[in-house]
């Protein structure tokens, strides 16, 4: 549901924040368990598995990651592609960006925002988008 998918989103922001260690993004319910606290047995606690992929994060690498998570959830594609993107590495720092802005901004916005949640409807957006930079390329 959105609302889990919500709950999920913030748990891992807050240990790439707070414990300075990412679950390399396989945060799905294959890898999530509820059951109850050791405290009073009752309180709904949610369990992480498959510690097998996790990394310790530099404090600088996890800034700038919460920054991108900012502005992806703010919609500052501009600012994400430019800067962001850039900053952890995904694209050289004297990348000129101006061509490669309006894919990613399609990719990001219709591609994962516009499509919620929904897996099915975000694949779907994802391929139709593939296939118009398919006749492109």
């Amino acid at each position: 549901t959105t609302r889990g998918t919500n709950r999920v989103s913030i748990c891992a922001v807050f240990l790439l924040t707070s414990h300075f260690f990412d679950h390399c993004f396989q945060l799905h319910e294959g890898n999530l368990y509820v059951t109850t606290s050791k405290i009073d047995g009752t309180t709904p606690t949610l369990c992480l598995l498959d510690f097998g992929l996790i990394a310790h994060v530099s404090e600088d690498a996890r800034n700038s990651m919460t920054q991108a998570i900012v502005n992806l959830l703010q919609g500052d594609y501009d600012t994400l592609i430019a800067h962001d993107a850039k900053h952890l590495g995904f694209l050289p720092h004297d990348m000129d960006v101006t061509e490669l802005k309006p894919l990613l901004k399609t990719i990001l916005k219709e591609g994962l925002v516009e499509s919620g949640s929904n897996l099915h409807d975000r694949r779907r957006n994802l391929m139709a988008i593939s296939n118009e930079l398919n006749e492109v390329f």
